[in-house]
């Protein structure tokens, strides 16, 4: 992993005066840094600056092709941080608006569906539409100060926010209902070990569990056992063993090339209108299953359902809740639980949702 692009501006309409770092304005009330900074030095910058100045500080960065973080500094704490990585936290995103002068009705809530778009180079260019300044690295400003001249504006900003409607809410050819929730936790590997001062033992005697077997248990207060359950028509139905398969493949038909590309083939065995077919999928997605209409399920760490169809378009994005675990006859389960524990805790929830195609709901 290594960082392709990095910036630090400054929103402010007096000239910084800071000092061992250098500033010139290419947009209306931006200042940025024209040093030529590495990466850890550019971090450790932008905190900094933020000590000498009193204007918000904004350290932009771009890895990977696809990795975007955001970070904002006032006197020399992080105000607000937003990643795409799944392993880096997000907060106080809801200050960005205050932070860039954009806190004015029908611009405060905007970023919100900025920072949902799965494609990084959409994402930069909404970003500088918003900001109102040029975020991408450069080798050197001064030869053509106007080619980093930004404006806020919305012309981006509606054409993205018209797909994304089409794609969520009522007007989605694809939708979720939800049709059961219930306190439990889900085990898929039942080599998991509990017990009490010290003794532990297995929760089963087998090592895999089939596809769509899962171990259900820890539903209430005293709860001490798990059951094997097969998920099928909807329902989380108590069987007798998990049919250990030692050889299952997760996904058949999808094969991640795990490239930087983040790239996944479809073989023989997917459905005809994907088979041997290569689509690209934003960082970060892993496929759940094909929908048996037509289109490929993938789901998010941050715990969205993606639609995409045969030539890779997503046509459809939807909150879930709980982390996406299986999918089968047009359910999805889900569980809340991110490290199952031997106990009951009384927030993991499995969720069980319907997919529903088209406005009748069918």
């Amino acid at each position: 992993m290594g960082t392709t692009a990095r910036s630090i501006h400054i929103y402010s309409d007096a000239e910084p005066n800071v000092k061992a770092f250098s500033f010139q304005s290419f947009s209306d009330g931006w200042y940025t840094c024209v040093d030529k900074l590495d990466e850890v030095d550019c971090f450790k910058a932008a905190r900094r600056i933020s000590r000498e100045t009193p204007g918000p500080v904004m350290y932009f960065a771009v890895w990977d092709s696809d990795q975007i973080l955001l970070m904002f500094f006032r006197s020399g704490k992080n105000e607000a941080t937003f990643s795409t990585d799944a392993f880096m936290n997000s907060k106080g995103t809801s200050r960005i608006p205050e932070l860039t002068g954009n806190d004015v009705p029908g611009r405060k809530k905007r970023i919100g569906d900025i920072l949902k778009c799965s494609d990084a180079d959409r994402m930069i260019s909404l970003l500088e539409e918003y900001f109102g300044v040029s975020l991408l690295a450069y080798d050197d400003p001064k030869d053509d100060p106007s080619a980093l001249r930004r404006e806020k504006g919305d012309a981006l900003y509606l054409g993205y926010k018209k797909e994304l409607d089409a794609m969520r809410g009522k007007r989605a050819p694809i939708r979720i209902v939800l049709e059961k929730e219930f306190p439990g936790q889900l085990f898929k590997f039942t080599d998991y070990y509990y017990g009490t001062r010290g003794v532990h033992r297995r929760i089963t005697d087998t090592e895999y569990l089939a596809p769509h077997y899962f171990c259900f248990g820890f539903e209430s207060p005293g709860s001490n056992s798990v059951i094997f359950t097969e998920f099928t028509g909807g329902e989380l139905v108590p069987r007798e063993s998990g049919k250990n398969d030692e050889n299952r493949i997760p996904h058949p038909g999808i094969k991640g090339c795990y490239n930087p590309e983040n790239e996944y083939l479809f073989d023989s065995e997917a459905p005809e209108e994907f088979r041997n077919k290569r689509i690209r999928v934003p960082w970060g997605l892993y496929p759940l299953d094909f929908d048996g209409r037509g289109h490929v399920l993938f789901v998010d760490y941050k715990r969205t359902l993606f639609a995409l169809d045969p030539d890779g378009m997503i046509v459809a994005r939807i909150p879930i809740k709980g982390g996406a675990i299986d999918f089968r006859d047009g359910y999805i389960l889900t569980e809340s639980s991110i490290e199952p524990e031997p106990y009951y805790v009384p927030w993991d929830i499995v969720r069980i949702y319907r997919l529903v195609y088209g406005a009748d709901g069918k």
